[in-house]
């Protein structure tokens, strides 16, 4: 009998020192899973610290930078680096969008890493990068920016990208993508180039370049791209056509 209790005691004994055992281990993984998240925390606040700041990059108001361009991350942002590797810049070609492409992570030509298309997420949307990339990956371009008033420092958009246009043997780049059908005139924001880029885009849809042969009328073509596209473009003409009454008052 003696026994038969000294059995169960030390069973009970034995299924205490596991539950003890069992929660120093939880302690120990939830200790863990808190320094994680506080250290998650505290990136996440040096990234918003860093996000804040903008608009780093000067170029003289009239004047151009000459800078190579290191990698095409889609048809409307580049990456671009000066001769002596002094002057590094993200730039948004200001006053167009390119069609939306999937993306892959890769090299980019000083060895860092950044997305680049690898195909459709729009309609044309690899197309486009395709253009933009074979055209001046590698090669030095010159470029200016959207300037603050009276001042020499460019504007940032989303992402810390410098709002800029490339010149690339001395043509506007920004407009040649609309011209042919590579980019649409981004009417979401102001440009002072609007009226300008929206001609440019008139005569690519009634030529049927790009992006416009994909269908027979504009309707169809913008009905290929997202939900977010076709939204800012629904008051695109008018406002396009505004631009444009205005540039001719304005002669």
């Amino acid at each position: 009998m003696k026994s038969k209790y000294l059995l169960i005691i030390t069973t009970l004994l034995l299924l205490v020192i596991k539950l003890n055992i069992s929660c120093k281990k939880n302690a120990v993984v939830q200790k863990e899973n808190t320094r994680k998240q506080e250290t998650e925390s505290r990136t996440d606040t040096t990234n918003l610290k860093l996000s804040k700041h903008r608009d780093k990059l000067h170029i003289k108001p009239g004047t151009r930078m000459k800078l190579k361009v290191i990698h095409v991350v889609d048809a409307d942002t580049v990456y671009l680096l000066s001769d002596d590797g002094s002057v590094r810049v993200k730039g948004r070609l200001s006053g167009i969008n390119s069609p939306e492409c999937k993306k892959i992570q890769v090299k980019t030509l000083d060895g860092k890493r950044s997305a680049r298309c690898k195909g459709d997420d729009e309609a044309y949307g690899y197309k486009s990068w395709l253009y933009l990339n074979n055209l001046i990956q590698g090669k030095e371009v010159e470029i200016d920016c959207d300037h603050h008033s009276n001042s020499s420092k460019c504007k940032s958009g989303y992402y810390n990208r410098s709002l800029i246009t490339i010149y690339y043997k001395g043509e506007n780049l920004n407009k040649k993508l609309v011209a042919t059908g590579n980019a649409f005139t981004y009417t979401k924001y102001p440009s002072k180039e609007r009226g300008e880029y929206c001609r440019a885009e008139f005569k690519a849809r009634k030529q049927k370049k790009g992006m416009w042969s994909l269908a027979p009328s504009s309707k169809k073509v913008l009905s290929l791209m997202s939900h977010k596209t076709r939204k800012w473009y629904q008051k695109h003409d008018a406002l396009c056509q505004l631009a444009l009454s205005s540039k001719k008052s304005s002669n």
